[in-house]
C-alpha cells in the first residue's frame, strides 16, 4: 500500500514538474518571440517602428526578469538604448534648422528666411524694433530696417523646438558717415548779423577749429549759427571754421566786408556847437551801397535840432534859436545795421560865457573850455 502511495506522489510530482517546465519553456519562447519581434521592427528604421520596437524590448525585458534570464535582460537594455539613439536622430532630423550662426545685413537692411523644417511646434524670441521676425511656411522670415546711424548693431534670435534651441545672430553694418553743409562760403557786411548754416549728418558733429576770432558761434543738432562782430576797420577780413563728423570733415570759409559808412565832421570831432541863433550844417556821408545791405537811417535827435537825410551822401542838421538862459545839449543817433553812431550837439544860450577851467591853487593858465575845443566851425545862420 505504501509503495502504491509513493509511486502516486512521485508520478504527481513528475507531472507537475513537466507542466512547470512546459510553462517555463512556453514563457521563455514568448520572451524570445517578443525580443525577436522588436529586432524586426528596429530594422525598419522608421520613427513609428522604432517606437514600437522599444515597447517590445521593454515587454521582453520584464519577461526575462520573471525567468531570471540576466542575459536576456542585458540584451533588451542594449536594444532599448539603440532605439533611443535612433529616436534622437529622428528628432534632430525632423526638426532640422538649416541656419548659420549669424546673418549679415548691409546698412540698407533687407530680409532673409531662416529655414525651419519640422512637424513639431517651434517658436522664437528676442527680436528688437529694428529687426522683426514672422513664422512662415519655409521657416522664420527676418526683416531688417535700414540703419540710419553709423553704428554697427546686432541682436540674437533664439529658435526653440522639441526641448532644443539654436541661437542665430543678426548683424547689420552701420551707414557710411555723412556730413553735408547747406553753404560752405559765408559773406558778411561790416555790421551784419547772425547767419545760420544747416548741417546734415548721421553722426555727432562738432566745430573742430575757428581761426576767425571776430566770429562767435553756437550750435544745435541741425544748425551752426555764426555771428560776426562789427568790422570797424578799413580792410576786409577772412577766416575759416572747420567741422568734423566721425571721419568726415568740412570747412566754412568766412569773409566780412570792411566798414563803408562814415559821417564826416570837421577834424573828426563828434561834438558840434551851434551859436544861440542856430543855423544849418550839412555833414558829408561816405557810403557804398552793397547788395542786400541795410541803408542807414536817422534813429533819433532832440526836438530843437532837426536831422534829415539827403539821399545817401549827406546828413543835414538844422538847429533852432535857443531862447533859453542856459546852454542845451542833445545827441543825434544815426543807425547803420547794428552800428549806432552818435553826434553830440551843443547850443549856446544868449549871453553864454566861455569859461575856462582854472586850478584852485597855483598859477592860472589859459585853457580852452569844452565848448571852445568843440567849436571847430560856426554854422551859418538861417
Amino acid at each position: 500500500m505504501k509503495t502504491t502511495i509513493s509511486k502516486f506522489y512521485v508520478k504527481g510530482f513528475c507531472s507537475l514538474l513537466s507542466l512547470f517546465l512546459f510553462v517555463a519553456s512556453a514563457f521563455s519562447q514568448d520572451c524570445n518571440g517578443t525580443y525577436e519581434s522588436g529586432l524586426a521592427l528596429l530594422k525598419k528604421r522608421t520613427e513609428a517602428s522604432v517606437k514600437e520596437a522599444a515597447r517590445k524590448f521593454e515587454s521582453a525585458k520584464r519577461c526575462y526578469k520573471v525567468n531570471r534570464d540576466q542575459q536576456g535582460v542585458q540584451n533588451c537594455d542594449e536594444q532599448i538604448a539603440a532605439c533611443n539613439q535612433v529616436l534622437n536622430y529622428f528628432t534632430q532630423q525632423t526638426a532640422k534648422v538649416a541656419a548659420e550662426e549669424s546673418y549679415e545685413f548691409t546698412a540698407a537692411g533687407g530680409e532673409q528666411v531662416i529655414p525651419v523644417k519640422t512637424k513639431r511646434s517651434w517658436s522664437f524670441s528676442d527680436v528688437h524694433d529694428w529687426c522683426t521676425a514672422t513664422k512662415e511656411k519655409e521657416g522664420l522670415k527676418v526683416v531688417v530696417n535700414p540703419n540710419q546711424t553709423t553704428v554697427r548693431r546686432s541682436q540674437t534670435i533664439t529658435l526653440k523646438w522639441s526641448g532644443r534651441k539654436q541661437l542665430v545672430k543678426i548683424v547689420q553694418a552701420g551707414a557710411e558717415e555723412k556730413l553735408t553743409l547747406s553753404e560752405s562760403d559765408l559773406f558778411f557786411l561790416a555790421d551784419d548779423t547772425e547767419k545760420a548754416i544747416e548741417i546734415t549728418s548721421n553722426c555727432d558733429w562738432a566745430v573742430e577749429s575757428n581761426d576767425a576770432p571776430w566770429c562767435s558761434w553756437r550750435k544745435d543738432s541741425l544748425h551752426l549759427y555764426i555771428e560776426p562782430s562789427i568790422n570797424e576797420g578799413a580792410a576786409r577780413r577772412t577766416g575759416t571754421i572747420r567741422i568734423g563728423a566721425g571721419s568726415r570733415h568740412a570747412e566754412i570759409h568766412l569773409m566780412q566786408e570792411m566798414d563803408n559808412f562814415k559821417i564826416f565832421t570837421p577834424n573828426g570831432n563828434d561834438t558840434l556847437v551851434f551859436i544861440p541863433k542856430g543855423g544849418t550844417v550839412d555833414l558829408p556821408v561816405e557810403y557804398t551801397v552793397s547788395q542786400n545791405e541795410t541803408p542807414w537811417e536817422i534813429y533819433s535827435y532832440p526836438n530843437w535840432c532837426a536831422a534829415t537825410r539827403e539821399g545817401n551822401a549827406s546828413l543835414s542838421l538844422k538847429c533852432l534859436s535857443n531862447k533859453m538862459k542856459e546852454d542845451r545839449v542833445g545827441t543825434i543817433f544815426v543807425k547803420k545795421g547794428r552800428r549806432l553812431i552818435s553826434i553830440t550837439v551843443i547850443q549856446l544860450a544868449k549871453g553864454s560865457k566861455y569859461t575856462t577851467f582854472q586850478p584852485i591853487l597855483g598859477k592860472k593858465k589859459n585853457v580852452m573850455s569844452l565848448y571852445q575845443r568843440a567849436v571847430l566851425f560856426t554854422p551859418k545862420e538861417d
